[in-house]
């Protein structure tokens, strides 16, 4: 059986199996999913205290990020995950909820002043081992989800004005 049609280059079983088996990886993905879902939250709140001594002056705007964007997305997608609507959608949101968690921390990283960023790309270097083992996407959404926020927060070239003493 040959598991990579030539004509989509997707990687899925054949139209027997592949029902079955996205069936078995949503049952079976769930309960770590709802995990991955609580300990983001909880990790991406507990760092808040990061921000009062990293960036005391930006702390309320990190926060917003945090605490009104961030924190309540992951919950309501925890709320979502009880209900039988989320099943059919569950790879597309969890991608979406692990781009939000890295966009927003690329967020913080562009508000902070340079000589602090560095703190936070600890953080982002959590988000994608995170979409990929915690959150069990499959291939294709976690392969989309990752880079994003790594991409989004790649600093701009550095310009520098040029030398005047000669």
């Amino acid at each position: 059986m040959n598991a990579v049609f030539p004509l989509t280059r997707r990687l899925r079983f054949g139209d027997d199996l592949e029902p079955s088996f996205t069936e078995y990886h949503v049952e079976h993905s769930l309960p770590f999913a709802r995990l991955a879902l609580i300990l983001a939250a909880t990790l991406y709140a507990l760092f808040g205290v990061l921000d009062y001594y990293a960036a005391p002056g930006l702390a309320t705007w990190i926060w917003l990020i945090r605490y009104a964007i961030f924190c309540p997305a992951a919950l309501a997608v925890l709320c979502l995950t009880f209900t039988q609507r989320f099943r059919p959608v569950m790879q597309p949101v969890l991608s979406a909820i692990a781009v939000l968690a890295g966009l927003g921390i690329a967020a913080m990283i562009a508000i902070v002043p340079a000589d602090v960023s560095y703190r936070y790309y600890a953080g982002l270097l959590l988000v994608i081992p995170w979409a990929y083992t915690m959150l069990q996407l499959r291939f294709l959404y976690a392969t989309f989800a990752s880079p994003t926020p790594a991409t989004a927060s790649t600093p701009p070239p550095a310009h520098t004005a040029p030398d005047s003493s000669t």
